[in-house]
């Protein structure tokens, strides 16, 4: 019954702080495309392409906050 307890009080907490964490992940999600665009000499140039630039612009940071988040929700183990 305790450990039901534990896991309720976390699983408030997340629920709580969840948008304060998907903005931080935003956050760096945007940040991996901005690596990626100022490394254009040397890697991905997403400008010759709608495509790659919509999926670096969208989905880099979308996939950030997912993929996090779902981390973070396994640390947690919720």
């Amino acid at each position: 019954m305790e450990k039901q307890k534990k896991i309720n009080a976390r699983l408030v907490r997340w629920e709580q702080k969840k948008r304060m964490w998907y903005y931080i992940y935003l956050l760096i999600g945007v940040g991996i495309c901005f690596l990626i665009h100022f490394t254009k000499p040397y890697g991905l140039d997403p400008g010759k392409s709608i495509f790659l630039g919509a999926f670096l612009g969208l989905g880099i940071p979308l996939l950030t906050i997912f993929v996090l988040s779902y981390i973070h929700q396994k640390i947690l183990s919720l």
